[in-house]
């Protein structure tokens, strides 16, 4: 009889060990996204992903100076990358990534991250007071979605390479798993000739 109990205890361990892992743990690995996007390596791909639920191919990248915001008494530069797709529908879905540098540089050669936690004392600054990421967000109407920085907790590491005359390359790993397991990631390029 004790033989046969520890034969059915065995056998209960071995069938439960089999199982699947409960919801919360599968989620985390649903995507397959790293823990922290700001320290992964970047695939060698074009940029894109999953945003929102929907897939994810950024079309039209963009980059434009947004504001000169002085902070500490430092002076800096803010730039918005811009990242679009549009659904089946053709219903915007936009991916917006707000970094910041000294004034009078531009973000070419160098990288910025931002951590996966929303306490802005723990992220990498550019300078006293400001983070090189001030700030990412996902937009889609269609499901209002709305997502940022201030709310959810994302990662997000961007690489700009060197500007020629029309062009801008970089590459982007976004990660905000609990905007429907969001990501975006590759290469991208940016025209600046205008």
């Amino acid at each position: 009889m004790a033989d046969r109990f520890r034969l059915d205890r065995w056998f209960l361990i071995a069938l439960v060990s089999a199982l699947p892992p409960a919801l919360p743990i599968a989620r985390a690995f649903a995507s397959d996204l790293p823990p922290d996007c700001s320290q992964a390596p970047i695939p060698d791909q074009a940029a894109a992903g999953v945003v929102a639920g929907k897939k994810f191919l950024a079309h039209n990248v963009s980059l434009s100076t947004i504001n000169h915001p002085v902070i500490g008494g430092i002076h800096y530069d803010e730039f918005d990358l811009f990242l679009h797709d549009q659904d089946q529908d053709n219903q915007d879905i936009q991916v917006i990534v707000n970094l910041i540098v000294p004034e009078d540089k531009l973000p070419d050669g160098h990288e910025f991250r931002r951590l996966p936690t929303i306490d802005a004392m723990k992220q990498p600054k550019a300078g006293p007071g400001a983070m090189e990421v001030m700030d990412w967000s996902i937009e889609y109407d269609p499901d209002n979605i709305n997502a940022d920085a201030t709310n959810t907790v994302g990662s997000v590491r961007v690489l700009f390479g060197t500007r020629t005359d029309t062009t801008l390359s970089g590459k982007i790993y976004l990660c905000a798993p609990d905007v429907k397991d969001s990501y975006v990631a590759g290469n991208f390029s940016i025209d600046v000739s205008q």
